[in-house]
């Protein structure tokens, strides 16, 4: 077992293929080192965010760029506090699937959009790996002073378990975001409570890493499980440690799913909470909220069978206005087959990014035409 296991340098810890094992520790020399690297050209850490897309950042294979803004738009392309004469603003805000992960500029849906409407002007403010909570806080303090006429918040099914994560790391011990952290919003009384803003960064971060469970902060990260994070004396059997990962790799997944169906009512719960603000800041900016629940490729099955997820019922239950394009997705995918909408990585595809524009547009027509007939629209 040793002979067939590594050892990641990014984080000290022994691997099989590309999962650490057990326990969830990374070694203190590896997390100051991935703390000391250079900032990112495109994603960067933001003490407010957690992380946020650089202004004026731009990948360095070109894929993806940023206006001095930080949208995803050309670096030459200025916004503004108001919309052109004429046009209706959207801002959008989300994660990977907002901000077009693993296709160009033009292949967003945004982008289709406005080729598909002469009179919108759409912004992207999504990030990738982003929660619904930074989502939200990234409107707050960058979408509203854009003054759109109407702002989304995607969600995507996978950012219920993001919204219960403090640091990325215990979410996703194989990588991703390293050990970047996040704020966590806790409901407390019927009200929102944000915890970790601004976010763990340097020693304290690595302290939190390092000794988990003496980490107060910790206590509200769902994905710091204490059995994940604990030396037990059998852990010096490779072999042990091995099938003992194993193991838990299919328990996180139950817990995973036990909060895509809201039989642990915690993260469909929070996220809720945190659409209703959001919901109540756009309108006091005098703009339209609108939820986009995007589908998520493993649970379309759950749409052949129920049309809906119960995260769009709870949304809806709150009077929220909810655009859920599982269903559409779901019969497309079910007579064409995944590669009709999904890249190799589950991203959407270019097609996927079209499709997605489309019903999208077609479920906000009357809203946009509405706000057209109104004075200044």
């Amino acid at each position: 077992m040793r002979l067939i296991t590594t050892t990641n340098p990014d984080n000290g810890m022994a691997m099989i293929g590309r999962y650490p094992l057990l326990p969830y520790r990374p070694a203190p020399e590896a997390v100051r080192a991935w703390l000391q690297r250079p900032p990112g050209g495109y994603v960067v850490a933001d003490s407010e965010l957690g992380w946020t897309v650089a202004p004026g950042g731009r990948t360095p294979d070109g894929l993806y760029q940023a206006n001095a803004e930080g949208a995803r738009a050309p670096a030459d392309r200025s916004y503004g506090e108001r919309s052109l004469p004429g046009r209706l603003r959207l801002v959008t805000v989300g994660d990977s699937f907002t901000h077009g992960d693993g296709v160009g500029l033009e292949d967003t849906w945004q982008r289709e959009l406005e080729r598909r409407r002469a009179d919108l002007e759409v912004v992207n403010l999504g990030v990738p790996g982003y929660g619904t909570d930074q989502a939200y806080l990234r409107w707050r303090r960058d979408g509203a002073r854009l003054n759109p006429h109407f702002a989304l918040l995607g969600i995507w099914p996978e950012d219920i378990c993001r919204n219960l994560n403090v640091v990325r790391f215990f979410l996703q011990p194989a990588g991703g975001f390293g050990f970047l952290s996040k704020p966590r919003f806790i409901r407390a009384d019927d009200r929102l409570q944000t915890l970790n803003l601004p976010v763990l960064e340097g020693e304290p971060l690595v302290r939190a890493l390092i000794d988990p469970l003496n980490s107060p902060l910790l206590r509200h990260d769902y994905w710091a499980i204490p059995n994940d994070l604990e030396l037990h004396s059998w852990q010096h059997l490779r072999v042990a440690r091995a099938f003992a990962t194993v193991a838990n790799l299919y328990r996180r997944r139950e817990l995973r799913q036990r909060l895509y169906a809201g039989t642990d009512p915690a993260g469909i719960e929070v996220t809720v909470a945190i659409a209703e603000a959001f919901a109540r800041d756009v309108r006091r900016k005098g703009a339209v909220p609108v939820v986009v629940l995007i589908p998520m490729l493993d649970l379309l099955q759950r749409y052949a069978e129920e049309n809906s997820l119960p995260l769009a019922q709870a949304l809806r239950a709150r009077k929220l206005d909810v655009i859920d394009l599982g269903p559409p997705m779901a019969r497309l995918v079910h007579e064409r087959g995944p590669s009709s909408c999904f890249a190799a990585d589950s991203h959407l595809s270019p097609e996927g990014n079209r499709w997605l524009a489309g019903w999208l547009l077609d479920r906000l027509a009357p809203w946009l035409d509405a706000a057209r007939g109104q004075p200044g629209g």
